[in-house]
């Protein structure tokens, strides 16, 4: 049972869903059923008002409007109230999907209206509006617009251009299609047998941060080089990369550069192949000793013979003799960024 302050008692709430449950297609006739039930309106037939000098007089807590004369439009100014307890609701919807009842907005006088954002409201297909009672009004505290999404997108300031793009399945995998990146550390990347680059364990002042490097030397070109499986949602096509990077140079306004190559190797490949094309950054930070550099984004990497679900396997190294490579001494390499791009949402 539910007990209101103003009734004895409304019927078992599992009535409700009895009395409905063989027509699957009416979902709104079980709220509004299950509503008046809390409003405190016996479903035992649906109460009609017919608006008459542009009021209505209830008689319980849910009410179809009707237009008078069998008009399809008609303007509900007032609602009479004589003798309702404080906080009463009313919820009030049009009697056909057809009739066009417009919601006056503080049409003034007892029993008017006091809607949201100040404006007036049509009740009208499968539209209903609830209000309480405040003294001598009625306050909206809940509305609903049925079937009609794009007055309910207006009303709530939701642009329609985006909540017109249904979310599907297939729309949200296509949202993941693009641009994805693998970090790869440091202490990931091994040195060469020849000219490696040095790995180590680089301690920051005061013992704050330890972090695995790469150090490159100012001098030769040292090397290290780095596997990744790349997915099968890849589309083997160019990748980018990106260097996190510091120096213990107290000031850093010069620049270091570095190379990158790339090849894949596939099931039963030999890993005797020689790598595709450098790619070249150069990164010229202003920063100061043991400073966290990040570099720009490199151009196009092509991975010779790039493949999806193949082994890429990149060879790093700095290019000292380079232009642009004026750091006279070592460079500590943090890690790398790789940005590759997808075909699919998923590796399935």
């Amino acid at each position: 049972m539910s007990i209101l302050k103003d009734r004895k008692f409304v019927a078992d709430p599992a009535t409700i869903v009895q009395s409905r449950a063989s027509d699957t297609s009416n979902v709104l006739g079980l709220m509004y059923d299950a509503t008046a039930e809390i409003l405190g309106q016996q479903i035992n037939g649906e109460m009609i008002l017919t608006i008459n000098q542009g009021g209505v007089n209830i008689a319980g807590g849910y009410h179809s409007i009707e237009c008078r004369n069998n008009l399809d439009v008609d303007i509900l100014n007032n609602i009479g109230m004589d003798k309702l307890p404080e906080g009463r609701f009313l919820m009030l919807k049009a009697q056909t999907a057809a009739r066009n009842i417009t919601l006056r907005h503080n049409a003034g006088g007892i029993g008017q209206m006091k809607l949201v954002d100040n404006a007036n409201f049509i009740l009208t297909g499968k539209r209903w509006i609830t209000l309480v009672k405040n003294q001598d009004q009625w306050v909206e505290i809940n509305r609903s617009y049925g079937d009609d999404f794009e007055d309910a997108r207006d009303h709530l300031g939701v642009d329609s251009t985006i909540a017109n793009k249904s979310i599907t399945n297939a729309k949200l995998a296509d949202s993941m299609i693009g641009k994805h990146s693998i970090y790869m550390p440091a202490g990931a990347i091994l040195p060469t047998k020849t000219n490696g680059a040095k790995s180590k364990v680089t301690h920051l002042a005061g013992n704050i941060k330890s972090i695995s490097t790469l150090d490159f030397s100012g001098s030769i070109d040292n090397k290290a080089q780095f596997s990744i499986a790349m997915p099968k949602s890849w589309n083997a096509g160019a990748v980018q990369f990106q260097l996190y990077w510091l120096c213990d140079h107290l000031t850093i306004t010069n620049g270091a550069t570095f190379k990158i190559a790339a090849c894949s190797i596939g099931k039963a490949d030999s890993f005797i192949k020689s790598f595709g094309v450098e790619t070249s950054l150069t990164s010229n930070p202003t920063a100061t000793k043991n400073d966290l550099i990040i570099s720009a984004i490199s151009g196009d990497l092509i991975i010779k013979d790039a493949a999806a679900n193949k082994l890429a396997f990149f060879q790093i190294y700095r290019d000292v003799s380079d232009s642009g490579d004026t750091i006279a001494t070592d460079v500590k390499l943090i890690g790398i960024n790789l940005t590759y791009t997808t075909i699919s949402a998923t590796d399935n």
